[in-house]
């Protein structure tokens, strides 16, 4: 897991800013999570947890990525961007389910949400859908997906 040092005062992260607690929602859930895994540890942590400002805030944060599907991780965290994963994977595996695709993503990039897993994957211009399964279509080629 990736390790990032968080400096909180005295006082415990209660005290701190808002990004300051932002960063260590993210660092409990070891540097890599979706946006609804950060703001679940949000709650737990007793602080309000709206969607959109915290989305706003990891966007402004010099030291962290978005990797897509809601992801969030660390600058120094070594996985690639959802697109690029899923990509190679498709490539190599070939035509799968959308469940399988989900669960998938899942193993490689924890603490994300299902169903923001769905909706990415049903706007990303390289996926289409035929016959039931996902299939990669690289961005030149516009022809229907071989079976």
């Amino acid at each position: 897991m990736v390790h990032q040092e968080i400096s909180v005062n005295a006082a415990g992260p209660a005290q701190t800013s808002k990004a300051d607690r932002i960063r260590y929602a993210l660092a409990t859930l070891g540097g890599l999570a979706g946006l609804r895994s950060i703001m679940g540890k949000l709650k737990q942590m007793g602080h309000s947890a709206i969607r959109t400002r915290i989305k706003d805030s990891l966007k402004d944060m010099p030291d962290v990525r978005y990797l897509g599907a809601g992801y969030y991780c660390f600058d120094d965290c070594h996985q690639p961007r959802l697109q690029v994963w899923l990509g190679r994977w498709l490539r190599r595996s070939g035509p799968q389910s959308e469940q399988e695709c989900v669960e998938m993503i899942r193993v490689h990039y924890p603490n994300g949400c299902p169903s923001s897993i769905r909706r990415w994957l049903s706007q990303q211009p390289n996926i289409r859908k035929y016959r039931n399964k996902l299939h990669w279509v690289d961005q030149s080629s516009q022809a229907r997906p071989q079976s």
